[in-house]
């Protein structure tokens, strides 16, 4: 299985004698895969990247300090885009389930029976007030290739307290938790209906 790293890399950049340091974060991978099947279903799952809101198309981590304005951290930034990002963890998920016979990340990789995409709406660090939080919000599907309606959709919402935790460390480890969780039970989700659907 592989081991994602919440902090993967540190950029140090000296200009001017002053010290810039920028830092790219991973979801952290906390999985633990308890219940793999041995004898996966004979069906191959695409994993698309996912789409999202228009303030989460860049890499760099939005923080909503007013309820209508969102700014971005210049020094803290996610190591891709959050759609593709979610949908590597959703990819390595569904690999370590051992549900499916194949899983693929590309079309080019072969024809898939069926595709797992979704909808990112938020993903913010948000300060209200005194109150810090992060705010997750969005929904996973599972739609049989070619098909024009999905199979069925897992909509999560969560706002989880930071307390008084300002540390971006933090944010990404309840970030992290929180996914993981939610698309653990995803996939062991479309494994159930995809069984139900058998000839």
């Amino acid at each position: 299985m592989k081991i994602y790293i919440y902090l993967l890399l540190t950029v140090t950049l000296l200009s001017c004698g002053s010290e810039d340091m920028s830092r790219f974060f991973y979801i952290y991978d906390n999985a633990e895969f308890t219940e793999k099947r041995e004898n996966p279903l004979p069906y191959t799952i695409l994993v698309n990247n996912l789409s999202a809101s228009s303030w989460l198309q860049n890499r760099q981590i939005a923080v909503r300090p007013q309820a209508n304005r969102i700014d971005y951290y210049d020094q803290y930034a996610w190591i891709a885009q959050p759609g593709e990002l979610f949908a590597e963890q959703i990819y390595e998920v569904f690999k370590g389930l051992n549900a499916f016979s194949m899983i693929n990340r590309h079309p080019s990789e072969g024809q898939a029976d069926y595709f797992v995409g979704g909808y990112i709406n938020h993903l913010e660090f948000v300060r209200e007030g005194d109150s810090l939080y992060a705010w997750v919000e969005f929904k996973l599907k599972l739609q049989k290739t070619n098909a024009r309606k999905p199979i069925f959709s897992f909509p999560v919402e969560e706002k989880m307290s930071l307390g008084e935790d300002t540390k971006m460390q933090t944010y990404v480890a309840k970030v992290s938790a929180l996914f993981n969780r939610e698309i653990i039970t995803f996939a062991k989700r479309c494994e159930e209906v995809i069984e139900q659907r058998k000839p």
